[in-house]
Formats: structure tokens, sequence, C-alpha cells
């Protein structure tokens, strides 16, 4: 549980400020994630992603709040308390063409 809430939390935090339309990828505990953010119809900054190992997850970014599910377990914590899981997630850098 705890490598899954280091995961939303990285998430979180490295998306809180500005939503973004392409793939974003980030290494955290030995897992890699990819994920996209858009904005909703309310303001709301919604991360959708998975772990390349299997995991998914939905967050709704709002007010310092994420709530959303993540491996189908439902999450809800401040962007606050967050900030230190981000630390530990190193980009991944991504091919183009």
């Amino acid at each position: 549980m705890s490598k899954l809430f280091t995961m939303i939390a990285a998430a979180a935090t490295l998306t809180a400020t500005a939503a973004q339309a392409e793939p974003k990828r980030f290494q955290a505990d030995g897992l890699t994630y990819e994920y996209e953010t858009q904005t909703d119809a309310r303001g709301a900054t919604v991360l959708v992603g998975r772990t390349l190992e299997g995991g998914s997850f939905r967050l709704v970014v709002k007010n310092g709040q994420v709530r959303g599910t993540a491996n189908g377990q439902p999450v809800s914590f401040s962007v606050a308390d967050s900030r230190g899981a981000a630390g530990r997630a190193r980009p991944v850098e991504i091919a183009s063409r």
C-alpha cells in the first residue's frame, strides 16, 4: 500500500500545477508510471494513468485535494501531504520523433 500511496502522491504533486496533453512518465519505488492530464468542466486536473507493470489510476486534483482510485481502491489525500513522495520520483525520458 505504501508504494501505491507514493505513486499517487508523486503523480499528483508533479501535475497539480499545470495540465499537459502528452503522456508523462516517472519512476518511483522501482516502478514506472505513465499518465496524461486533462482539465475537466469544473476546472479540476484529472490524471489518468497506469504503471508499466500493470496497475492503473484515475485522480482528480482540485483545491489542494486529491481524490480518485488506484488499482480499484479509493484514495483521498491533500496535495501538501504528497510533497515528500514527489521528491523520490525521477522523470523518465521518452524518445520522440
